[in-house]
């Protein structure tokens, strides 16, 4: 008997949907679009007061100070929305949560995109110089290089060179993209100490400036043992000190025995740079004429500049007559310079805003498909 009650008050229940409101569902979203489009335009405005308070306050408390700023103006919204008469009684948290994100990222993209050229430029140029090599020998050139910089666009560069004899010279430099380089030659023979001052300004009117400087020297590469002149068998340890401020990313040495290059090894025990005259090049029971260089390195991404500091004393020695001169291939160098790299490119404030807009539109018109299908 229970059994067939309940069968048939299952049979006399019948589910009914809830009465669809249409009027009051129109009436609710009419009024989120207009809060929306009062989020939108307040964060535009809350964006560009945002800017213009941004350049009178100290860069070091600004950030903090504007954020805190464009967070609790959201409060503003509300009052907005009551002094034009919206209807915002049935609005719940989902709602006004929805337009404060419409508005916080609103306001933050104007103020990401109005903080950058061409609106506003606040940063001065970037500037880095590389003098090659930091000393040279006499007779030797020094190349110059600088990567130059800016996110608004560089006005004027600005080279010039203070010689040991007082006299500061402004050369006529070349210019690749962002790269400025000069090649000294040092034509009147000095020595002692050059300053060079690269001076950079930008269309925003800031300025940068960078200085290094070079040496002219004749004790940059010399011999230590033996003399000049001497005779050396297959035992002998030709020794050779440079000065090792040619370069601060390193350098590589070597010397040519008989027009025939030959890597010099650093010996740490020693102190010195050695070689010995097993290797090719050198000749059995001959002269031999030794020159010694050092090559130098330096890259600004991929622009990449080289030159060499020549000994400018050139050395002889005589070989004894020995199967073993000149048998053995040359060392391979571990000596490693600098090779060219790819920029890191990171994306930009444009970009960053670029895809804040694009988020916040797309969970805009998600927000407005949901609602409709619901």
């Amino acid at each position: 008997m229970a059994k067939r009650r309940k069968e048939k008050e299952e049979e006399e229940y019948e589910f009914k949907l809830p009465k669809f409101d249409e009027e009051a569902f129109v009436k609710k979203e009419k009024s989120n679009i207009k809060v929306n489009f009062i989020s939108f335009f307040f964060g535009i405005f809350i964006g560009l007061v945002s800017q213009f308070l941004w350049k009178g306050m100290t860069p070091s408390i600004r950030w903090p100070l504007i954020f805190l700023l464009g967070l609790f103006s959201a409060s503003f919204i509300r009052y907005i929305v009551v002094r034009l008469n919206i209807d915002v009684s049935d609005f719940g948290k989902k709602e006004w949560l929805g337009n404060f994100f419409v508005y916080f990222f609103t306001w933050l993209t104007v103020l990401i995109i109005l903080l950058n050229p061409p609106f506003y430029d606040a940063e001065p140029p970037f500037a880095d110089m590389v003098t090659l090599p930091a000393i040279q020998e006499p007779g030797g050139t020094v190349v110059i290089a600088a990567y130059v910089a800016d996110n608004a666009g560089v006005e004027n560069i600005n080279l010039s060179i203070l010689q040991p004899n007082n006299v500061t010279i402004y050369p006529k430099y070349n210019v690749n993209g962002s790269v400025v380089s000069y090649v000294y030659k040092n034509e009147k023979d000095f020595r002692g100490d050059f300053i060079v001052t690269l001076y950079v300004k930008d269309v925003s009117g800031h300025e940068v400036s960078v200085n290094k400087t070079f040496r002219y020297d004749d004790k940059v590469i010399k011999l230590l043992f033996p003399k000049n002149g001497e005779t050396v068998d297959n035992t002998t340890f030709i020794m050779f000190d440079i000065n090792n401020s040619i370069s601060e990313k390193g350098f590589l040495p070597y010397y040519t025995v008989n027009g025939k290059k030959v890597n010099l090894t650093k010996s740490e025990e020693l102190q010195a740079y050695v070689t010995r005259p097993i290797y090719k090049g050198w000749a059995s029971g001959e002269n031999n004429t030794v020159r010694v260089f050092a090559a130098v390195k330096s890259c600004f991404y991929t622009y990449c500049f080289n030159n060499t500091v020549v000994d400018s004393t050139s050395y002889s020695f005589v070989a004894e007559k020995d199967p073993l001169i000149g048998a053995t291939n040359g060392i391979k160098s571990n000596v490693v310079l600098p090779k060219p790299t790819s920029p890191n490119l990171t994306p930009g404030f444009e970009i960053i805003a670029a895809l804040i807009a694009t988020i916040t539109v797309t969970l805009f018109f998600m927000k407005r498909k949901r609602s409709r299908g619901s």
